[in-house]
């Protein structure tokens, strides 16, 4: 994922952090790579903690939802795993799409 990171402040400190050109920061050294893992891990946890509260939602909207709540009873006369299978795969074209979309309907 892009970035642009204001590094300024890095290049104060008499390390050689970013580049001549300005255009990206030095890879070659144990600070920048912290600096980058600690980036992965925080858009990791954003968008894990966004699809959390996406998923939970979709629950809210399906209880709404005439059409939905219908749709997930219709998975009950299902046979195990094909029923799982089913309401797993309605979730997600909640999440997606809406309770009340097209796409779900």
């Amino acid at each position: 994922m892009p970035a642009i990171i204001r590094a300024d402040a890095l290049d104060q400190h008499g390390v050689d952090l970013v580049n001549t050109n300005r255009s990206q920061l030095r890879e070659d050294n144990e600070i920048v790579g912290s600096l980058v893992k600690f980036i992965e891990e925080a858009i990791r946890k954003s968008l894990a903690a966004h699809a959390k509260r996406r998923e939970s939602d979709v629950d809210q909207q399906i209880e709404k939802s005439k059409a939905a709540k219908r749709m997930m009873r219709l998975t009950n006369t299902l046979a195990g795993e094909v029923r799982t299978s089913t309401k797993q795969l309605l979730r997600a074209l909640a999440v997606k799409h809406g309770a009340d979309s097209t796409e779900f309907n």
